[in-house]
């Protein structure tokens, strides 16, 4: 009758294993976490366990056991997309009628579809829509979603519009091959549909632009910001807002929070400086950031001094969109500038070279690219040309840094590219550390490509790209390889050659072109140094036993694993051994061997959780799962789902999540729960084109429309199965295609048509046949028996 006591040692295995199943934790995570070895975490189980059994046997012999608790396999949180940045540290100031507008007009009863913020430059429309997008209110009325778009002077419609589709579910190859931005607004239109979703399209300055962006469906509203009015009126007629300058009581509030002095003592000067501002929040801060850097040490003759320099600086003129606003934000960035230490210049004229706001990077790197010392860094804070927007994170507004940007250093640039490529390949970081950073890496990469340092390039490169096909941007990867092999020849290493082949072929693999990644292994395992690059050499092996099995060539997908797990078991590669364990496994479960399935699965499980493979380890949790699904031993695969699910939401796979969001919705049709087997699926369909991975989509597919057929919704059915077909063939996956087929039988078999059925069928066997698919040719068998 005791309660859990924490500090008491006998509630330990209890404790231990109430968290562990009430938050599906696996084993080897609590143990981390506990500090634990595993011997000892296992020893902890059992007794507990043994503990607990003896107690329900107890409570049995008294009563019934109270089964209302019984567990369910956690639904996949998949959350919907947020890509605006975070809020302005500073917050805002004076802008409260202005957000209760907009809410009221993006929310109200007759709401405006389209919306406009116009004003001059630094009046604050960026941070205004930012801070409507963190709006409770307004994320819980759009809670679909809210997309983010930063167009600027030299707009790339494309980039954004497939950033979009790729968020809303779009497979990444579809919108590359769409030829023209209106396609891909069309694209991305049909894609929206009924979603409750708030779109912000910020930094208009061509109306054309902007009309690529008008793209929301019944439910959804776009919010435009921009400093021309004519542009807010073409985008949003009748509801486009002038974002007015700050008054003088707001903007003198602004001003305190950064030179309270000035403000306490001194209110005749902090008038006359909002008026110099003319009300700028931008100016406002960039000016208080000045006057502290020379009035910190409280003498009024600094301060004054300090005033006199401002005084010299021309007001904004009140008329929107003229060339003097931009001169004049550009005299209060150059006095910034000019009262900053040569380290601080040298400083504000590196760090310039990221990707501005919304983009951030990290200290560590930025005090690299400065020579180690943070001085600098701290002066740019002070004078409120950096801001902090995280633990130990920049970030820098876009007129800040293009100013820092005019004079073109390829010796500035040069550092920012040693500083990048050193964090991505000399420091020991897993790809959730670096997945944030890949815009500054591209950065870097893009600055290699323009000064010839085609060695940094190709280095660069074959460092992100596991990162980059992880977060499902393979498209782009490729690109960036391509480059790097057409520029071969100024490799350093001949092992940058054979990387760079291998990783064009895993790109091509993973998007379905399957006899392009057969090319490029082949090339691959052609090289001059290959059989020296034992690592390489077998991840060619895998990739061609990967190939040849998706195509349904099992016999050739064994020999090609056999060839590559010899290599890698005679050199001592453990985790390629682990790999492609996991890969002879898949091929046995389609080769009717069971038993064979388990035993590479059990080894390679054990090699990769030696070696804290989290991603591995998540996938061959989730093979176990399924070859236990497959048994009926439906209890042990949900075990198994569930720590593979944990494992693939900690390490950001999401190529890896399709797989197992298809394998919990096939588990749920098991268990009886079709509503919640369709869940999954959609959850998993909508993974899989996110990543551009075809060949998982068309297998959710077929059991999107086997689930279909099964609830009586024949046309839903038929519509899926088609796609998913059409999927399959295009990408020559025989496994796929032969499921296709038997699940478009089963479907004409409940609508009575015996002869289509048969067709079907007979289409099945053909493939399932040339492949040798075991498994597939007994259900075969069973279907013709029961037709």
């Amino acid at each position: 009758g005791d309660s859990p006591n924490f500090h008491e040692k006998r509630w330990r295995s209890y404790l231990m294993q109430r968290e562990r199943f009430r938050n599906c934790l696996g084993r080897d995570y609590f143990a981390d976490q506990l500090g634990l070895a595993l011997c000892t975490y296992n020893h902890e189980q059992k007794r507990a366990l043994d503990e607990a059994g003896e107690l329900l046997l107890a409570w049995e012999a008294e009563g019934p056991i109270d089964t209302a608790l019984d567990g369910q396999i956690p639904k996949a949180e998949m959350r919907p997309p947020f890509t605006a940045p975070p809020q302005p540290p500073q917050g805002l100031v004076g802008r409260e009628a202005l957000l209760a507008e907009l809410h009221a007009r993006l929310t109200g009863q007759i709401p405006d579809r389209w919306l406009a913020l116009y004003g001059l430059p630094g009046v604050g429309k960026t941070s205004l829509a930012i801070e409507t997008t963190h709006l409770g209110r307004i994320r819980e009325h759009f809670h679909d979603g809210i997309l983010w778009a930063g167009l600027g002077m030299e707009a790339d419609p494309s980039y954004w519009l497939s950033q979009w589709g790729t968020a809303l579910g779009m497979r990444a190859e579809t919108l590359a091959a769409l030829d023209n931005d209106q396609k891909r607004a069309q694209a991305v239109l049909a894609s929206i549909g009924d979603r409750h979703m708030l779109l912000v399209v910020d930094d208009v300055w061509k109306i054309e632009d902007g009309e690529l962006f008008r793209i929301g469906g019944p439910n959804s509203r776009t919010l435009f910001t921009t400093r021309f009015p004519a542009v807010a009126h073409a985008l949003a007629p009748g509801a486009a807002l002038l974002v007015p300058e700050l008054d003088e009581r707001s903007g003198i509030q602004l001003l305190g929070r950064y030179v309270p002095s000035l403000t306490q003592r001194l209110e005749t000067a902090a008038e006359e400086v909002v008026t110099l501002a003319s009300g700028l929040p931008m100016a406002l801060v960039l000016i208080g950031g000045y006057l502290r850097s020379q009035a910190y040490s409280g003498q009024s003759r600094r301060l004054a001094e300090a005033l006199e320099q401002l005084r010299s600086i021309d007001t904004v003129l009140e008329v929107p969109g003229t060339a003097a606003e931009s001169q004049t934000l550009e005299k209060v960035v150059a006095l910034s500038e000019a009262a900053l230490t040569p380290g601080g210049v040298d400083a504000f004229r590196a760090l310039a070279l990221h990707p501005p706001k919304p983009g951030s990077f990290p200290e560590g790197v930025a005090v690299r690219m400065i020579g180690g010392d943070a001085a600098g860094l701290d002066e740019l804070v002070d004078m409120g040309l950096l801001e902090v927007v995280g633990d130990e994170r920049y970030s820098m507004h876009s007129s800040i840094s293009a100013y820092g940007r005019i004079a073109e250093d390829q010796v500035i640039q040069t550092q920012y590219i040693d500083a990048w490529l050193h964090f991505l390949l000399e420091e020991e970081r897993d790809a959730l550390a670096i997945q944030p950073e890949t815009a500054n890496i591209q950065q870097a990469l893009d600055f290699a490509q323009k000064h010839g340092d085609w060695q940094g390039f190709i280095r660069g490169i074959n460092g992100l790209y596991p990162t980059m096909e992880r977060s499902g941007q393979v498209v782009p990867s490729l690109t960036y390889l391509k480059t790097a092999l057409m520029h071969r020849q100024h490799a350093e290493d001949p092992a940058c050659v054979m990387k760079t082949l291998v990783n064009l072929g895993r790109g091509h693999q993973r998007l379905g072109s399957y006899e392009q990644a057969r090319q490029y292994y082949q090339e691959a395992l052609a090289q001059p140094d290959a059989k020296a690059q034992y690592d390489l050499r077998c991840g060619c092996y895998q990739g061609l036993g990967v190939v040849a099995f998706s195509q349904g060539d099992f016999d050739t997908a064994e020999q090609h694993y056999t060839v590559g797990l010899d290599c890698a078991r005679e050199n001592q590669l453990t985790e390629r051994t682990a790999a492609l364990l996991s890969n002879l496994g898949a091929l046995y479960v389609s080769q009717a061997n069971p038993e064979g399935a388990r035993e590479c699965f059990t080894e390679s499980l054990r090699l990769a959780r030696g070696l804290g493979h989290r991603s591995l380890e998540s996938t061959l949790l989730s093979n176990l799962g399924s070859l236990a699904a497959q048994e009926e031993n439906l209890e042990g695969a949900a075990e198994y789902f569930a720590e593979s699910l944990e494992l693939a939401r900690a390490g950001g796979e999401r190529m890896s999540m399709a797989v197992l969001l298809n394998n919990l919705g096939t588990l749920a049709n098991d268990r009886g729960d079709p509503a919640g087997s369709q869940e999954y699926f959609k959850q998993a369909l909508e993974e899989a084109r996110q990543v551009g991975d075809r060949a998982q989509a068309s297998r959710i597919l077929a059991n999107l429309g086997a689930l279909s057929t099964a609830l009586g919704a024949y046309e839903d059915a038929e519509s899926l199965l088609k796609e998913g077909l059409a999927e399959a063939e295009g990408i020559q996956h025989l496994e796929n295609s032969i499921l296709l087929y038997m699940n478009l039988a089963e479907l004409e078999r409940f609508k009575e048509n015996d002869a289509e059925a048969g067709v079907y069928l007979d289409q099945a066997q053909a493939l399932a046949e040339k492949s040798g698919h075991q498994r597939y040719l007994k259900v075969l068998a069973e279907m013709k028996a029961a037709l």
